[in-house]
Parts: structure tokens; C-alpha cells; sequence
């Protein structure tokens, strides 16, 4: 079996057509499979209908129309914090977290990756404290529920947070079912979206072991089609030489900065990338 790591779309990269309605979930999954990628990832609260009281009938919809072209979803990325109108004890994100565990099975996806938000009223390092604490609870009640379904927990490694915090955590809680998902903004140079990571790349090496999924941020492309601000060039041949081969995924996040040209093209100069350096 090859270990070359497979090549997905997020579909958070439509994001300025999907919001002008310009093209639909549906069609952003067809123009996915057109550039011969192999998964999708999806959002909840941005691509799953009737959100958030999405039904087993849409999830399983959007399963099987993406598995219609020879693709699987990939992730299944969701959001657990105080607005989204849970209970914010730790009790209520857990009932959330293991709701979206369900949620990530029906979709056929093997990675869940909730983005675990703190109270808005918590400073910087107060906020990061109440997540890695949260997770560290929350990995208590839940693991049996992930080893149950077969879903992966992949925990985002996301700028400004350092790696090394999520580094010790995924040592500490040492299960298979809880892994890493390295974000190329922790390495981006510039922050043009008012953050930059700028780790090293050999903390990137040390994350792989642990990696299950890696989000391939991107801003801004130049006219050779290279993110001049996030070293790919680096990023994608270290993932490819780990031995990683889960999915390498296109997440293009500049139209939150304005960019709206056509996200069509964009996504496939942000595939043509990764492939580039696979």
C-alpha cells in the first residue's frame, strides 16, 4: 500500500461564492471531484443543511453524493462554544462532542475536528489554558465513544497557539483515537489574517507522528501559483516523507480578507500546489 498522502478539499475554500450564493454545496463538490481529488471536507455550520438541527437524512445525503464520484469525506470539522448555544459545562460539551461523533460516523468520515472554543471573556493565555484543560476532560468520557464509531479526535494545531502545546497533550493522552491536525498558519511567515505562526519546520517534523489530517492554509497565491507567505515547498515533502497518508487538505481561507475572484480557480491553483510538491 502506498503511503503517499491523499489530496482533499475543504469546502470552507468556496467560502466567498458559497455566502454570495454563487454556487451551491452540491456544486462545489462536483467542481472537487473534477480535479481528481480523493476526499471533502465539510463544516458544519457552513455546509451541513438545517444546521444546526441538521438530520440523519441530510448527513447521509451529502455521504453518498460525494461517494458518487470515488471520493470520501475526510473531516467532518465542527465548532463546541458558548455560541453555539450549548451548555457550557463541561458536561454540555460533551453531550456536543459526542453528538458530533455520531454525526462524523453517518458522514463516513474516520476524522472529527472540533474546534474548542473558551469563554469570549477569557484573556489570551487564560483562553488557551481552558482548552487544553477542557480537551484533557473531555478525552475522560469520550474515547470510548470515539473507539465505538472508529472516529479519530484530530485536535487542530491552529496559529497563534504554539505546537508545543498540543504536542505534550497528544503524548499525554496517548490513544489512538486522538491525534493532531497540524494548520499551515502556525508556520505561515506573514499574518494576513492577524495571525502568524512562524514555528519552526522541525516542529512540524515532530507533529507527524501524531497527525491524522493537515489543514494546507492558504491566503493569497502569485502568478506561479505559490502561497508566498507559508513554505509548501517545505511543508508538503515533509508530510509525504513522514510516511503520512491521510489527507493533505486545499483550506483557502483569503476570501475572509476580501478575496473574491472565483473560488473555482482558486481551489485549482491550491490543489495544483500540494500536488506540486507531492
Amino acid at each position: 500500500m502506498s503511503s503517499k498522502p491523499k489530496v482533499g478539499v475543504s469546502l470552507y475554500s468556496y467560502g466567498a461564492d458559497i455566502m454570495k450564493r454563487r454556487i451551491t454545496i452540491k456544486e462545489c463538490i462536483d467542481h472537487s471531484a473534477s480535479l481528481g481529488v480523493q476526499g471533502i471536507e465539510f463544516v458544519d455550520n457552513r455546509h451541513i443543511p438545517n444546521f444546526p438541527h441538521q438530520r440523519i437524512y441530510d448527513l447521509l445525503e451529502l455521504r453518498d453524493y460525494v461517494e458518487s464520484f470515488g471520493m470520501k469525506v475526510s473531516c467532518y470539522s465542527t465548532y463546541i462554544s458558548e455560541s453555539t448555544g450549548i451548555d457550557t459545562s463541561l458536561e454540555g460539551y460533551v453531550k456536543e462532542f459526542r453528538k458530533q461523533v455520531a454525526e462524523t460516523k453517518t458522514l463516513g468520515a474516520k476524522i472529527l475536528r472540533p474546534a474548542i472554543f473558551a469563554p469570549r471573556d477569557l484573556k489570551m493565555d487564560e483562553s488557551t489554558n481552558f482548552t487544553v484543560k477542557r480537551i484533557k476532560d473531555m478525552t475522560l468520557h469520550v474515547l470510548p465513544d470515539l473507539k465505538k464509531h472508529d472516529v479519530v479526535w484530530g485536535a487542530e494545531i491552529h496559529a497563534p497557539v504554539p505546537p508545543e502545546i498540543y504536542l505534550e497533550l497528544v503524548k499525554e493522552v496517548n490513544n489512538e483515537y486522538f491525534g493532531l491536525v497540524p494548520d499551515f498558519s502556525v508556520w505561515q511567515i506573514k499574518g494576513l489574517a492577524g495571525v502568524a505562526g512562524a514555528s519552526s519546520v522541525e516542529l512540524y517534523k515532530q507533529c507527524m507522528p501524531y497527525t491524522v489530517h493537515v489543514h494546507a492554509k492558504a491566503h493569497v497565491f502569485d502568478a506561479n501559483g505559490e502561497e508566498p507567505n507559508t513554505p509548501f515547498n517545505k511543508l508538503i515533502p515533509i508530510a509525504k516523507e513522514s510516511g503520512f497518508n491521510g489527507y493533505i487538505t486545499a483550506e483557502f481561507e483569503g476570501w475572509r480578507l476580501g478575496n473574491f475572484s472565483d473560488s473555482r480557480k482558486i481551489v485549482e491553483t491550491h490543489v495544483n500546489l500540494i500536488r506540486r510538491y507531492l
